[in-house]
C-alpha cells in the first residue's frame, strides 16, 4: 500500500497548459455545490491577451 500525498492536479504546469474554457471547466467540476447554494450571478469574462469573451452563470448551485 502507497501512503504519501496525492498529487496535485491544479498546480501552475498544469492551469498553464488548459484553454481558458478548460480551465472554467475545471472551475465548475471542482466547485463545492453545497458552498454555493443560494448563489446567483452572470459573470462576463474577457481575456485580452488572447481575445477570448465568455458569459460564467451561476445559479442553482452549479
Amino acid at each position: 500500500m502507497t501512503t504519501g500525498a496525492s498529487p496535485k492536479s491544479n498546480g501552475p504546469d498544469m492551469i498553464k497548459g488548459m484553454t481558458t474554457a478548460l480551465w472554467l471547466n475545471a472551475l465548475a467540476i471542482s466547485m463545492d455545490s453545497k458552498k454555493a447554494a443560494g448563489m446567483n450571478f452572470v459573470l462576463n469574462l474577457s481575456t485580452p491577451d488572447n481575445g477570448e469573451k465568455f458569459v460564467v452563470e451561476m445559479s442553482n448551485a452549479a
